[in-house]
C-alpha cells in the first residue's frame, strides 16, 4: 500500500512492474527491480499531481514500511546481494542512506522518536537480527537465537516493538521490550510476550500480516489508554483482523472477515475500528465491558461505505481539527488502479439549548 505523510498531504507509491517475491522478503535471491518506480503525488490539490522534483527519485528502490513528517522508507536491494535502507525527503526528493555495507538490511520502521528498527543478515547467512539505532548513531542488537526476524514493528505510547521470529518450530510473533533507562542508548532487551502463528517458518505470512498493522501516526494518542499495548494485525488462524494484546497475552479477534482496521481516535469519536471487510467499511464501537476474545458474526457493526476502503489515519494539523483518514480502495472502472479518498468523522451537531 501507499505510504502517506503524516498530514495526509503527500502520497508516495510504487508504479509499474511490481518488485519479485524474492526482493520483497529480502530473500538471497533479491535483486534490484529494474521495472518498478516510486512516485510522490500531492493531495493537497484537486486533482492531485505528480510531484516534479529537481532531481527524478533514483530507480532500483523498492518503498518501504514507514514514513514521517521528514520523508518515508525505501529499500535498495543490490547486485552484490547486500541490501540498504534509505529516506526520502517528501519536500526535496533526496535520498539519505540510513543503512549501508555488506549486510541484508531490510524491513526498517521508525519509531516515534525517530528510531530506525529493521532487521540485518550477512549475506551468506538465512538468520537476520533485530538491530534498533538511534538518530546519534547508536546501535542495539538482538539475537533470534537459532532463529531469524522478519518484519518488526511498533505500536503507539508502548516501550515495545513487535516482531516476527522464524524457526523451525514455527513462524512466531513476539514482543520485544525496549529498556530505555538512557535515552540516549536505548537497548532491546527481553521478549516478555509470544504467539505461535504458524507451525512452519513463512517469510509470506509474516510480511502480510505486516502489511496489514493498524499504524497511528507520532502524536496521535489512541483513544483508548490500552491500545497502547496491541498489534492489531490480520489473523491467518482467525480469519479476520485481530488485536494482539501484550498485557494480557490475549488475542482479540475484529470483525469477522475483516482484513484491513483503522483506529477510531480523538474526544469526539467513540472508541473502536473502521473494518475493512466483504460488506465495505464497517465502524464496531468497544464495548463497555472490553474487547471480546472473538467479534461475534452478527455483532453491531455500522456500514460506513460500501466499497472495501482501507483506511488510515491521518494526523490532524491541530487540535480543533475533525479525525481524517485517507482510504485506498478499488478503482471500479479500472481493476490496476487504485482510488484514493479522504474521510473526516463529523461529531453529530449538538441541539439547541433548551431543546
Amino acid at each position: 500500500l501507499p505510504l502517506t505523510s503524516p498530514d495526509g498531504a503527500l502520497l508516495a507509491v510504487q508504479e509499474g512492474q511490481p518488485p519479485s517475491w524474492e526482493s520483497i522478503l529480502a530473500g538471497s535471491g533479491a535483486q534490484p527491480p529494474g521495472e518498478t518506480r516510486l512516485v510522490v503525488y500531492d493531495l493537497s490539490k484537486v486533482p492531485s499531481t505528480r510531484v516534479n522534483y529537481s532531481q527524478p527519485l533514483q530507480a532500483g528502490l523498492i518503498l518501504g514500511r514507514a514514513a514521517d513528517s521528514q520523508g518515508f522508507l525505501v529499500e535498495a536491494p543490490r547486485l552484490d546481494g547486500s541490501r540498504w535502507l534509505g529516506k526520502i525527503s517528501w519536500s526535496t526528493g533526496t535520498l539519505t542512506w540510513l543503512a549501508q555495507g555488506d549486510s541484508v538490511n531490510a524491513h526498517g520502521v521508525l519509531s516515534p522518536k525517530g528510531e530506525l528498527l529493521y532487521t540485518r543478515r550477512a549475506r551468506n547467512s538465512t538468520d537476520a537480527d533485530l538491530v534498533l539505532r538511534t538518530e546519534s548513531g547508536f546501535e542495539t542488537v538482538k539475537h533470534a537465537l537459532d532463529g531469524s526476524y522478519a518484519y518488526p514493528m511498533f505500536v503507539a505510547g508502548s516501550e515495545a516493538s513487535f516482531v516476527f521470529r522464524l524457526s523451525r518450530s514455527g513462524t512466531d510473533l513476539e514482543v520485544v521490550r525496549l529498556d530505555r533507562t538512557s535515552d540516549e542508548k536505548p537497548r532491546l532487551a527481553d521478549t516478555r510476550q509470544q504467539w505461535r502463528i504458524s507451525s512452519t517458518p513463512d517469510p509470506v505470512i509474516a510480511h502480510q500480516m505486516a502489511s496489514t498493522q493498524v499504524l497511528i501516526p507520532a502524536g496521535v494518542s489512541p483513544s483508548d489508554p490500552a491500545e497502547g499495548d496491541v498489534a492489531v494485525l490480520f489473523d491467518p488462524r482467525k480469519n479476520r483482523m485481530a488485536r494482539f494484546n501484550s498485557r494480557s497475552g490475549g488475542v482479540e479477534g475484529l470483525m469477522p472477515q475483516s482484513i484491513g482496521a483503522a483506529p477510531a481516535t480523538g474526544p469526539t469519536m467513540t472508541p473502536g475500528y473502521f473494518c475493512t471487510g466483504i460488506k465495505g467499511l464497517m465502524f464496531i464501537g468497544r464495548p463497555a465491558e472490553g474487547w471480546p476474545v472473538m467479534w461475534p458474526e452478527d455483532g453491531p457493526a455500522a456500514r460506513v461505505l460500501a466499497s472495501p476502503y482501507i483506511a488510515r489515519l491521518i494526523h490532524p494539523a491541530s487540535s480543533d481539527q475533525v479525525p481524517m483518514y485517507l482510504l485506498v480502495g478499488p478503482f471500479k472502472a479500472d481493476p490496476g488502479r487504485l482510488e484514493i479518498t479522504k474521510m473526516a468523522v463529523v461529531p453529530p451537531e449538538l441541539p439547541p439549548s433548551g431543546k
